[in-house]
């Protein structure tokens, strides 16, 4: 396979998944352009489409194709003694053992919820918008 230009992506890129995926880049005319749609993973060469702000294709394949490399990271940083939190901002597994409701019914939707929050990777201020408090309120009137 012979070797191709990729470009690295902007610094302001957080996500853990830029470190295993690189631009495209193509020669127009002896200038090197990279193609802003198309991510390159750098263990198999693999591309993969990429609609701004969306790293969901690259894990996706991260997942089904390197889960020896991708699952060992990702065990990493979900281990609880990680603390990611902006200062101030109570963790989630704090958040949801010090307010636990005294109805079992009650407990499973808040457990639940904190599972949501966790495994779709959502702000804990989602809980705040006015959509999700009415949901909450239909579920759980009290």
């Amino acid at each position: 396979m012979e070797a191709m230009d990729l470009q690295s992506p902007p610094a302001s890129f957080r996500s853990k998944v830029w470190a295993h995926f690189g631009f495209k880049v193509t020669d127009h005319g002896g200038k090197k352009v990279r193609v802003p749609d198309i991510t390159i993973c750098r263990h198999c060469s693999s591309d993969v489409s990429y609609k701004t702000g969306n790293t969901t294709n690259m894990i996706s394949h991260m997942k089904r194709h390197h889960s020896e490399i991708f699952g060992e990271e990702s065990a990493q940083a979900c281990s609880r003694k990680e603390k990611v939190q902006p200062k101030g901002q109570l963790s989630l597994f704090d958040c949801m053992k010090t307010k636990a409701p005294s109805k079992s019914h009650s407990r499973a939707i808040t457990q639940s919820i904190g599972k949501f929050i966790a495994c779709d990777i959502r702000p804990v201020s989602f809980v705040e918008n006015v959509g999700f408090m009415t949901m909450i309120k239909t579920l759980e009137p009290k």
